[in-house]
């Protein structure tokens, strides 16, 4: 009964295993192993979102970015008044 990755040390008392070591993946499996597939979609879509945040900050400067956003939110008004019956 031998565990891949852990090494076997034997001491006076009894058998220990030494932790194996771990990567990051590996870390981060088990943290967000326990979480739900919701959960862990919603994190991944935040970590995608700032990403292309600080891409677009990083290409356009910050009033480039807050240029960008200004004219977005602009044409989602103009949809959103477009959308209504009249």
């Amino acid at each position: 009964m031998h565990t891949a990755g852990a090494e076997v040390v034997r001491s006076g008392r009894g058998r220990h295993r030494r932790p194996a070591r771990t990567n990051w993946t590996g870390l981060a499996e088990r943290v967000l192993g326990g979480w739900p597939m919701t959960l862990r979609v919603a994190l991944l879509l935040v970590i995608l979102l700032a990403g292309c945040m600080v891409g677009l900050v990083v290409v356009l400067g910050f009033t480039g970015t807050a240029c960008v956003a200004g004219i977005s939110v602009l044409f989602r008004v103009a949809n959103r008044r477009a959308a209504q019956p009249i």
